[in-house]
């Protein structure tokens, strides 16, 4: 198993979900002290900062882009034609929502246990950030009643 993950943890009774399941997985990680990086990692970030072909679009060709190549050489080993790169997880969230279809007023069912960025794009893209509650494995519980107004509502899982 994984060093930082503790299996077969009990559940406290006082627990919400201690009436549905006695024991849980329990990440012991500290997520605020990241792994370093590796020196070689910074080396190549350094000679593409230098080199000024952070962007697809500084270079002649896309054969010539860091970006593009990175784009290719995803989409490759997923077996997709396409990959787009973008600079946050923010912007991923609001294209995956305008791929999706989202349209001004639509409800978007998301996980109450979240960050800023995912209500944002929501937002941004015309959407209604809907909270759902959410299971002890920190996923959207999709028991969960909603409002029959809302049986329809799209989902961001």
């Amino acid at each position: 198993g994984l060093p930082d993950v503790k299996h077969d943890v009990p559940l406290k009774e006082s627990a919400p979900a201690a009436k549905k399941a006695k024991r849980r997985t329990v990440i012991t990680k500290d997520i605020k002290a990241p792994d370093a990086v590796p020196a070689s990692g910074i080396a190549e970030a350094t000679k593409l900062m230098e080199s000024g072909k952070l962007y697809r679009y500084n270079v002649k060709s896309a054969q010539e882009s860091i970006v593009s190549l990175c784009e290719m050489e995803v989409a490759a080993y997923t077996g997709h034609k396409y990959c787009v790169a973008l600079n946050s997880c923010g912007s991923a969230l609001y294209l995956m929502l305008l791929a999706a279809g989202v349209k001004p007023g639509d409800s978007v069912l998301t996980n109450a246990f979240t960050f800023v960025a995912v209500p944002s794009a929501i937002h941004h893209a015309g959407g209604k950030p809907v909270y759902v509650e959410s299971t002890m494995g920190y996923t959207m519980d999709l028991g969960c009643k909603v409002p029959a107004d809302l049986a329809h509502a799209r989902q961001d899982c």
